[in-house]
């Protein structure tokens, strides 16, 4: 299961690149996740270059899964020729439409081979999708650092499913799928925890209601997994956990908090007297 959680969000100037942007976060993520043996950024085809991929070079422990250009230039492995001289460092020319071998998995066709890029000097794995092959404009590339029998031996060995196995070479795929969770995680933001209808103006302001949103989002995704307590939220859809945790804060707030407040400690014992506010407290462990 996969939980997709934002970390971190920036407002862009005028005067800013987004290459150079995406660099630095991905620098900052790094410095946490540096005793990962292997992280996977994954991204759509905007990101691949500049300084993006010199970040994913500068990282031993980091791969990149994206989407790329349907143009984007690749060339095949090179061919020992036996022939004195410099060995080549690319095959020949490939193209997307001719030289990768479809098959038909019902709603797409898709191919992959590993390649030679402009993009990195190590080869990677190029897969295609098509929901047509006689229809050139829907072809899609996708880029993979690492190889499929690596992605396997990850997150599948110790599967009995050799059906699956044989089928290794999907898994790029299968794991780009995950970064449409980032489109869910937007949508939910946007429509159930006001990240729209912010009133600031300034840029430090914008940014950190926006972090501010995003850190409470983070706490109710991931508090059902760190606490059994609240376990039945764990598959919960996000504003049901966020009503629940909700109500429950505004409970403690208005029948502990208001109470402080009332004129007298008379009246205010006697508001309280008998009364049990279990279920109005947020549990923590």
């Amino acid at each position: 299961m996969s939980i997709t959680v934002p970390i971190r969000f920036r407002l862009r100037d005028t005067d800013e690149n987004k290459l150079t942007i995406a660099s630095e976060m991905i620098c900052d993520a790094m410095k946490v996740l540096s005793d990962i043996p292997t992280v996977i950024l994954v991204c759509d085809s905007w990101y691949p270059k500049g300084e993006v991929l010199e970040t994913v070079e500068a990282h031993k422990n980091l791969e990149l899964l994206a989407n790329v250009r349907a143009d984007t230039v690749i060339y095949d492995l090179p061919v020992a020729t036996g022939k004195r001289g410099r060995p080549a460092k690319k095959g020949r020319k490939l193209s997307i439409y001719e030289d990768f071998s479809f098959t038909d998995m019902g709603k797409y066709f898709i191919a992959a081979r590993t390649v030679i890029t402009n993009l990195f000097t190590s080869p990677v794995c190029m897969t295609v999708t098509a929901a047509n092959v006689d229809n050139r404009k829907g072809y899609r590339l996708f880029l993979s650092t690492i190889a499929h029998d690596e992605l396997f031996a990850m997150f599948c060995e110790q599967t009995p499913d050799t059906d699956f196995a044989r089928l290794s070479w999907l898994l790029p795929l299968r794991l780009y799928y995950l970064r449409w969770n980032i489109e869910v995680m937007f949508y939910e933001l946007k429509s159930f925890w006001s990240f729209g209808n912010y009133m600031i103006r300034s840029k430090s302001g914008i940014e950190n209601f926006i972090n501010i949103i995003a850190v409470s989002y983070a706490c109710a995704k991931l508090i059902p997994f760190a606490d059994d307590f609240f376990s039945d939220f764990a598959h919960a859809s996000t504003q049901t956990t966020k009503y629940a945790f909700g109500d429950a804060i505004r409970k403690d707030l208005f029948f502990v908090q208001f109470a402080n407040f009332l004129e007298t400690r008379n009246i205010s014992l006697v508001n309280l007297h008998d009364c049990d506010f279990s279920d109005f407290f947020v549990h923590s462990a």
